[in-house]
């Protein structure tokens, strides 16, 4: 998940969207960083403390729940929430109507995990996902087995696998986003923080939303720095790995991004003009769709 939105008016946007009624379906979902504790939670509670890192504000993060939204799931700022919200969940209702499925069970809740954060699947059938033990450790697991499936653990250096889904390639390499015992957070690729380690708070970066991997294993990540900019990064160096940023002056925050296995990032960025574009680098030249024309607004690609 990537941008954070300020829970007020979440609450008051989607009132206005669906109604009381229907918004609180999107509201059991939220999950809320508050400023004094920096605790997450949900408001049906079912939700562990997934994250205690400082934040600079006050931020809420759209969990939505698989049960209740199934074939939805995003994260936007304030800006970005009405219309995004309306085209998703309307696409959504429009293909649960026009499509059947069949299910494979993957792991299930009769075992040894008890809860499970959303999966990401690559074209070789490899599902990878966040799940939740009895006695409350995660797993970043590609199976029903804590065991033999395991790809890393909160038993050992890592403390709190965090809510940005983890992501797959059809190498099989994932790539999740972990906070440590000994503090800070980063994306990692294995069970060890310093040989598995791609981007790290270590360093200049303070914290970090969504990645993308391609099947050659580049990666990339949108991450804010330690002096308040923002941007997508294919490494830990701003000096060399810099896809986009706000330093820039062209965007002044980003979605998170996709990237093909050519290399290309893709991504949408809210210009500081004003209006959103699609883009896949810091150029005019770059921008692939704006809303200065038809477009009212945009999706992560």
């Amino acid at each position: 998940m990537s941008q954070f939105v300020n829970s007020d008016r979440v609450a008051k946007s989607l009132d206005a969207l669906f109604g009381t009624s229907e918004s609180q379906l999107w509201r059991d979902g939220l999950c809320i960083r508050r400023p004094a504790t920096q605790n997450i939670f949900t408001r049906k509670g079912n939700m562990r403390h997934l994250h205690t890192a400082p934040s600079p504000e006050s931020r809420v993060s759209l969990c939505l729940r698989a049960t209740e939204l199934p074939r939805l799931r995003f994260a936007s700022r304030s800006t970005w929430l009405a219309p995004l919200a309306a085209a998703l969940l309307l696409g959504a209702a429009s293909a649960a109507s026009a499509q059947t499925y069949t299910f494979v069970s993957i792991a299930d809740n009769t075992g040894p995990f008890v809860d499970f954060q959303v999966p990401s699947i690559n074209n070789a059938g490899t599902v990878v996902f966040n799940a939740f033990l009895a006695g409350g450790e995660q797993r970043i697991v590609s199976g029903p087995d804590p065991v033999t499936d395991v790809i890393a653990t909160t038993a050992g250096p890592y403390d709190i696998f965090e809510f940005a889904l983890p992501v797959i390639n059809d190498a099989g390499t994932a790539l999740f986003l972990a906070t440590l015992d000994a503090g800070g957070e980063g994306y990692f690729t294995g069970p060890d923080p310093v040989a598995d380690a791609f981007i790290t708070s270590a360093g200049p970066f303070d914290f970090f939303f969504g990645p993308a991997i391609n099947n050659t294993g580049t990666a990339v990540v949108h991450a804010v720095l330690d002096d308040g900019s923002e941007g997508l990064f294919t490494g830990p160096n701003p000096a060399t790995d810099t896809v986009v940023s706000t330093n820039g002056k062209t965007y002044a925050f980003f979605g998170n991004p996709s990237i093909n296995n050519a290399g290309t990032v893709a991504f949408v960025g809210a210009r500081s003009a004003g209006g959103q574009a699609i883009a896949t680098g810091p150029n005019p030249a770059d921008i692939v769709a704006n809303t200065d024309g038809n477009y009212f607004g945009f999706a992560d690609p």
